[in-house]
């Protein structure tokens, strides 16, 4: 899909933009021109779900050159912005809107201790923070060694995840497999709320 950004600079006259999102999937990015160029265009997300509901997020760059990221160790909740906010560019301005803090500069994982169910993407609590060792994850799992997994900030993809560990797809459970602050390899053993 073409980039927010290259796009503005070549039409030059962007007023408003909307990213549009079904069930996390980016579906379109609409423009809207204005007849003079302009410099900072509003961002609107949109992301409409299943259930009839839809998470809605603004920013503009300015927003979000200002918002200053905070960082922290994983907290009781786990917050997973949705496609339309993170290909809108709100990576800093999310988790101040939102009183978040950041797993990781390179992560766009937020953490809370106070659930904020207005969140513009997923929430999950926070059942165990493990090393990647799939042995350590398989005694979260159960027998069947089920679980959903998302990689972000991390060095192997979900499949040499799955391959790594010996976990399938499935179940109850998410595994988030990040960066910690320190660098280091860590998977969030999570529940979706």
């Amino acid at each position: 899909m073409l980039d927010i950004e290259q796009a503005i600079q070549e039409l030059r006259h962007v007023r408003r933009l909307w990213v549009l999102a079904v069930d996390n999937e980016c579906k379109e990015v609409l423009y809207e021109l204005s007849p003079e160029p302009a410099v900072d265009p509003e961002r609107y997300t949109v992301n409409l779900l299943r259930n009839g509901q839809q998470q809605e997020f603004r920013l503009n760059r300015a927003r979000e050159a200002r918002a200053i990221a905070r960082y922290a160790e994983p907290q009781q909740y786990l917050y997973e912005p949705n496609v339309a906010v993170l290909k809108a560019g709100a990576f800093r301005s999310i988790g101040t809107a939102y009183e978040m803090l950041k797993l990781h500069q390179h992560s766009h994982l937020y953490t809370s201790d106070v659930l904020r169910p207005e969140f513009p993407g997923r929430i999950f609590r926070i059942k165990a923070v493990e090393k990647y060792d799939g042995q350590a994850l398989r005694t979260h799992l159960g027998p069947e060694a089920r679980a959903h997994v998302t990689t972000r900030n991390f060095p192997d993809t979900v499949a040499e995840f799955r391959h790594r560990t010996g976990i399938r797809e499935g179940g109850d459970l998410y595994l988030f497999a990040t960066t910690n602050l320190e660098g280091k390899l860590m998977v969030l053993v999570c529940e979706k709320l």
